[in-house]
């Protein structure tokens, strides 16, 4: 695996740092929870990716992948929870004072939980590792299982780091822009509006699940 380790992971990376849903994902949840529930949705989504890496490395990956069944069970599945997540959000209670409840506070456990199971039921994650792992596995007389897990924990390891990254300057950004407007007060789109805001996180979730559900 050696010689093709610079490729990999100039390849992984190449694929990780461009935006697309997992990063919508989290940086939604640490928008709408801290800093601290976009990092932990980070650790849930990853936790989920590591069950595919291992799926992949053991062959359960392709039995998923050759059963039209189980594809279509996975993608309704992992469609249903974004819409759920979407639909808790755009239909929140209001509070007693009559405004409403903007971002529950949620414990880590249901954060990590949600963040897992979105992409434990992502399909194409299993076709991902299905096609882009094995070009970097070196033929020898010993199955391959073994450079397809450490390949899967490296492909983990980056996606951890980049969606962290993306958590991290997103997060770091609206604080800043928060502590300005605090000197120079400027209402933005959603200022002094937690049911307004509330209503976009929801709106995220729905517009992942339908990205996915078209995907």
């Amino acid at each position: 695996m050696a010689p093709s380790t610079g490729a990999f992971v100039v390849a992984t990376l190449a694929l990780l740092v461009v935006p697309g849903p997992s990063v919508a994902f989290v940086v939604t949840r640490a928008l709408a929870h801290g800093r601290a529930a976009g990092l932990v949705s980070v650790v849930g989504l990853e936790a989920g990716l590591l069950v595919h890496v291992v799926a992949a490395a053991l062959g359960v990956g392709a039995l998923v992948a050759s059963s039209g069944a189980a594809l279509v069970l996975l993608h309704v599945g992992g469609v249903a929870y974004l819409v759920v997540l979407g639909l808790r959000h755009v239909v929140a209670a209001p509070s007693s004072s009559g405004a409403a409840t903007a971002h529950p506070r949620r414990g880590s456990w249901a954060l990590a939980r949600d963040a897992f199971a979105v992409d434990l039921l992502n399909p194409q994650t299993v076709i991902f590792f299905l096609a882009f792992l094995p070009q970097f596995v070196q033929a020898g007389p010993t199955p391959p299982t073994g450079q397809l897990l450490l390949l899967g924990l490296c492909v983990v390891v980056l996606a951890f780091g980049c969606d962290a990254g993306y958590v991290l300057a997103c997060t770091a950004l609206v604080n800043r822009r928060a502590s300005a407007a605090r000197r120079r007060p400027s209402p933005g789109w959603l200022a002094g509006s937690p049911r307004a805001a509330t209503r976009a996180t929801g709106a995220v979730y729905l517009g992942l699940a339908a990205w996915s559900a078209f995907a």
